[in-house]
């Protein structure tokens, strides 16, 4: 099911050395599932169940302004620290 919805499949090669299974089509797959897990862009939450889409958009928004929010406090605290050791 998780390989259906980020939408890339398991190629299995047999080789010399025995069977050798890749992600077939991983790297192009990785992008719409980030594509579409921060819109909640996915065929369920149509019609009747777009609901739960603008709730889940909603919780990745104020998930991703904390975790924006939080990164600006790491990088002042650490830009204070670098200043203060600079003052006469």
């Amino acid at each position: 099911m998780l390989n259906a919805l980020a939408s890339f499949e398991e190629r299995t090669a047999i080789t010399d050395l025995g069977e050798v299974t890749t992600p077939w089509g991983l790297s192009s797959s990785i992008g719409r599932f980030i594509r579409h897990s921060g819109t909640w862009d996915w065929p369920m939450f149509q019609g009747e169940m777009s609901f739960f889409r603008v709730i889940g958009f909603g919780l990745t928004a104020i998930v991703g302004l904390g975790i924006g929010f939080m990164l600006a406090q790491l990088l002042m605290n650490s830009i204070g620290s670098v200043l203060r050791t600079f003052r006469p």
